[in-house]
């Protein structure tokens, strides 16, 4: 019976590890961070202001791209234009810069994998645009600084994710020694001793009852990890 219950404990564990897997390898929209509210337009031509905070940014059809905000999970669509791109993606990739000459410009660049990319101009709060917006030319604005940008942030997701596999790498690593001594802990007192860390009850006492210690065993380790 203790046996079971001690194997039962470790299982819940492992619940986690596929989770933390299945996050890493199916990655989501890619993410960009405004560090102050921006004007862009709306679909409909109007002007539509965007707060600062992170987005997912998305194409969901035409030429509008969709922002939701991580927090609030509100959701603003913004119009952009359509341009190609050279560089070599495995996903979508979503960036912003800032324009040298016009400091106030920014640029919403979300590059697709086939070549295709969509930008969109938006203007920090309190300043308008005069006789239409700015945008980059087709081709050359985007072989050197913003290229050189989407290549700063791929290296970083890679960095991002390789840091997470490393973490369930080593969580996986941890529960499968922690599975190797409860197999090997036959007799009832190492049964004990495993539970009553876990529990935080004395080992000779012989309850289960729950308490606040979970600093005395690998079991503990990995539940406050988590």
């Amino acid at each position: 019976m203790m046996r079971r219950n001690l194997l039962a404990g470790i299982s819940m564990i492992s619940l986690f590890l596929p989770s933390i897997a299945s996050a890493t390898e199916a990655a989501g929209p890619p993410m960009v961070e405004l560090s102050s509210t921006l004007n862009f337009t709306a679909p409909d031509g109007s002007e539509l202001s965007v707060t600062a905070g992170i987005y997912s940014v998305e194409q969901p059809t035409g030429m509008n791209l969709r922002l939701v905000a991580e927090l609030a999970l509100v959701t603003r669509e913004i119009l952009a234009t359509t341009f190609t791109h050279e560089e070599t993606l495995t996903a979508p990739l979503a960036f912003v810069v800032r324009e040298k000459e016009q400091g106030d410009t920014v640029h919403l660049l979300f590059l697709l994998p086939d070549g295709k990319g969509f930008d969109a101009v938006g203007q920090a709060d309190g300043v308008h645009t005069r006789g239409g917006n700015v945008h980059f030319r087709q081709k050359s604005q985007y072989t050197g600084v913003v290229m050189q940008q989407s290549r700063i942030q791929l290296d970083t997701d890679r960095q991002r994710r390789a840091t997470m596999q490393g973490d369930i790498t080593k969580r996986e690593k941890e529960l499968k020694e922690l599975q190797q001594k409860a197999e090997e802990a036959s007799d009832s007192d190492s049964l004990s001793v495993y539970l009553g860390a876990l529990f935080g009850d004395d080992p000779g006492a012989g309850t289960t009852k729950p308490k606040m210690k979970l600093q005395r065993c690998d079991i503990c380790k990995v539940l406050q990890k988590r």
